[in-house]
């Protein structure tokens, strides 16, 4: 199931028309949406921290990205790690949104190898380590769980 809320008008059209077979708008990388509002809730973000053990700086997510380092997206002045580039940067990361889950991807495109980071908050679904795409964060999806 895919998170509704996590495309844009642009994006959802693109896709539609080139489906059908005319292109008339270019599909471009979803860009990260920042989130000033990290609390767990319906359609909360994903946390990512750029040190393992939730430590350094941390930013809060919306959306689909289809590529971390196009358009860049940094970490603000809130602990180590901070104005590194969040492409290829994060360590660990918990989900605050209580509907959906996440997924953390190695490479561009929601390819390779991935995090599943499960629902609500810290409670089941904290990464501390994020193992096999630590610093190797390049897309972010989501589905219904």
């Amino acid at each position: 199931m895919i998170r509704p809320t996590r495309y844009s008008l642009r994006s959802v059209l693109a896709i539609l028309l080139a489906v059908g077979g005319i292109t008339l708008l270019p599909v471009s990388s979803a860009s990260a949406t920042v989130d000033p509002d990290c609390s767990t809730r319906p359609g909360g973000p994903l946390m990512l921290w750029w040190g393992q053990s939730y430590t350094g700086a941390h930013i809060c997510l919306q959306d689909n990205v289809w590529d971390m380092a196009n358009p860049a997206t940094y970490f603000p002045d809130n602990g180590t790690g901070r104005g590194e580039q969040v492409w290829d940067n994060v360590a660990s990361a918990a989900n605050a949104d209580t509907m959906y889950c996440a997924i953390i991807w190695s490479e561009p495109g929601w390819q390779g190898s991935r995090a599943d980071i499960n629902k609500s908050g810290f409670e089941g679904s904290a990464r501390w380590n994020l193992a096999d795409v630590t610093n190797r964060n390049s897309s972010l999806s989501w589905y219904g769980c």
